[in-house]
């Protein structure tokens, strides 16, 4: 059999070799691809720096951290991001010439796709590794509070005191790179440092109420009543608005500036919680002023109505020793009249002298002297309330406390004068008898 040397017999040999060319290059287009998509970068892990060595597994650091904290994202492909951080190729792992057309950016750190506006404080780019700081700053503070304000009630170990968080990385102004979520838990506040200052401000809160019970550390500067209420009880002076008043923002200033600081490791107190308690401050001092220059008045008016009770007391003595001798047929009906017009003022005299006592707390912190509700003294106890409740609720919600405009402060401020005002005829008040 002859062989074929012509051209035409090689077009078979000719087509199965560009075949096999056409087959080589798109493997090798194909690799190519996958090689390209294989540098792209993407999280590989998220831990807490634990200042010594990360040598271990990624399984086995620990996957929490709070504020001030280093965390680090170890980043497959590092290399690529910084290159388009910083606008470079690069080659054969070097960083090579400046590519044009491109805004050098910083690479900073995202939680739930929120970007922090914090740049790592070192990278390891052998290890692959970029280590960010968790600081909170005028920066920063307003992704923080979305992150970690107003936390659930419902879940208090999972919910409340952590937070969990997906962790990822990316440029400045653009989005997070793409990969798997990774979930890290945010805490917001240490249990073991939460569980501490709870106990603290429980034993605080407590004294506070025994002492207020028990002694007259919240009560008016007001003489002791005598004797014992029906449950044998050793009757107390009532309660006062202002003492409470100056107590009541104390307690809640130290509880605040607890949770802010342990959630935020700040130490400030705000200008709004120093005005409160100043406001609080001066109501207080202002009303043991009052009753301090109302003393003399009052010691003076004491001593004649004590003086007018012994006239009294030996009149009404007088008329029963009239009446016994009378004789017989004698009309004693104005002897009589007498008597009881006497011992009605008698009655109304020792009422006044009679210190007054505490009934319950409401009644008291809301009444005068004259045991009368006071449209002011009410005014004030709700303004307390009110500014209260939005007090604890931007603690709550910010982890700060609020800074109120001068509207509301001035709000308080003028309920603590109209309180003052009214307080210097309260001081006075003996003309009216009080209520046992």
């Amino acid at each position: 059999m002859k062989s074929c040397t012509t051209s035409i017999c090689k077009i078979p040999e000719i087509f199965c070799l560009l075949m096999a060319a056409l087959f080589l290059h798109f493997m090798s287009f194909g690799n190519s691809s996958v090689a390209a998509e294989s540098e792209v970068p993407f999280v590989k892990c998220v831990y807490k720096w634990n200042g010594k060595s990360y040598s271990n597994k990624c399984e086995d650091q620990e996957k929490e951290a709070r504020l001030n904290d280093t965390l680090v994202v170890e980043v497959d492909h590092l290399d690529n991001l910084m290159s388009d951080a910083l606008c470079m190729e690069i080659k054969d792992g070097n960083f090579g010439p400046v590519r044009t057309n491109c805004k050098p950016r910083e690479i900073v750190l995202f939680m739930d796709g929120r970007e922090m506006k914090l740049s790592p404080e070192s990278k390891d780019l052998k290890s692959h590794k970029l280590f960010f700081k968790l600081k909170i700053n005028p920066e920063t503070r307003p992704m923080w509070i979305e992150l970690l304000g107003a936390p659930p009630f419902k879940d208090f170990e999972t919910e409340m005191l952590k937070r969990k968080t997906v962790v990822s990385v990316g440029l400045s102004g653009d989005s997070p790179i793409s990969s798997a979520p990774i979930e890290f838990n945010l805490i917001r506040v240490d249990k073991f440092w939460f569980t501490v200052s709870g106990i603290g401000l429980l034993i605080i809160l407590v004294l506070m109420i025994w002492l207020a019970s028990s002694s007259d550390l919240v009560r008016d500067s007001a003489l002791n009543p005598t004797g014992s209420d029906s449950n044998g009880r050793p009757l107390r002076k009532p309660y006062s608005l202002a003492r409470c008043q100056m107590a009541f923002w104390f307690f809640t200033v130290v509880a605040t500036f607890l949770v802010v600081w342990l959630t935020t490791s700040a130490i400030d107190v705000s200008g709004t919680a120093l005005a409160l308690i100043g406001i609080s401050a001066t109501t207080f001092l202002g009303a043991a002023v009052v009753d301090s220059n109302a003393d003399d008045k009052v010691t003076s008016k004491i001593k004649e109505l004590q003086s007018e009770a012994t006239t009294l007391q030996k009149d009404i003595a007088d008329i029963d020793n009239k009446i016994k001798t009378a004789a017989a047929g004698v009309d004693t009906s104005p002897l009589i009249s007498a008597k009881a017009s006497k011992t009605t003022r008698l009655e109304e005299i020792k009422a006044i002298l009679t210190p007054r006592r505490s009934q319950s707390f409401i009644h008291d912190i809301l009444t005068d002297p004259s045991n009368s509700y006071s449209l002011h003294r009410f005014q004030m106890f709700v303004w307390s309330i009110v500014l209260w409740m939005i007090f604890l609720y931007s603690v709550w919600k910010d982890f700060a406390m609020p800074e109120f405009g001068g509207t509301l402060l001035g709000l308080m401020g003028i309920s603590g004068a109209t309180y003052l005002g009214f307080k210097i005829p309260e001081a006075e008040m003996l003309s009216k008898p009080v209520i046992k």
